[in-house]
């Protein structure tokens, strides 16, 4: 048994906009590195404002927040909030990295490894399609794709399953689960609503109640 080693650790942490009216308070969280994780919450409860104070976008109100040394993340936004008007293909948005050299080089050629997952998620018929021409379920699995790809060992999923399909659904959650497993990835991903039929792929469920985060039985 691989012991278990600390990726994100919070720690009495009260997070929110306003230090008098802290949207969570007194968190204590802790993500092990290879854990695939959800947290539960009604929209407004906020899974979003936890998501940007461990990315470093704002700062909490108290407590602490401690990121292991050796972790980078990578983030899957919903897909509502993706800005569509730049002139990308699937392909320039999935291995562009974020460095500034590389928006005008061209990757020579796809990985086996890479062609698998592109047909896993099923895109691999869409890279030379532009980003802005998607739909909602098509944007959702070009990021997660760009997110699986990008070399990160922890990974943020926000609503990552509101515009799939089913059998789309089935097959990335087993993925996902495949990558924690294999890769030692950390997956969080953050709903407001898990089906039934994914809950055995989760290591551990925490829900948002009274402003507080618990961890739920599945």
């Amino acid at each position: 048994m691989q012991k278990k080693e600390s990726v994100i650790r919070l720690k009495e942490l009260s997070i929110g906009y306003s230090p008098s009216e802290p949207v969570l308070k007194n968190i204590d969280l802790e993500i092990y590195k290879g854990e695939y994780c959800a947290l539960i919450g009604s929209n407004g409860s906020g899974k979003t404002t936890l998501i940007r104070c461990i990315a470093g976008l704002i700062d909490p109100i108290s407590g602490i927040l401690k990121i292991s040394e050796n972790t980078t993340m990578s983030m899957v936004p919903q897909f509502k909030k993706m800005k569509l008007e730049y002139p990308l293909s699937v392909r320039e948005v999935i291995f562009l990295s974020g460095k500034l050299e590389n928006i005008f080089k061209k990757k020579k050629g796809i990985s086996l490894e890479e062609k698998e997952i592109l047909k896993e998620i099923g895109i691999e018929h869409l890279l030379q399609k532009l980003i802005r021409e998607c739909s909602g379920g098509e944007l959702q699995k070009v990021f997660i794709a760009r997110s699986l790809l990008s070399g990160a060992n922890f990974i943020f999923l926000d609503e990552p399953m509101d515009a799939l399909d089913k059998g789309s659904r089935n097959r990335i959650s087993n993925l996902i689960k495949r990558y924690s497993n294999e890769k030692r990835i950390s997956f969080f991903i953050i709903t407001h609503h898990l089906e039934k039929v994914f809950l055995n792929n989760f290591d551990r469920i925490f829900q948002i109640k009274d402003k507080s985060i618990i961890e739920a039985k599945k």
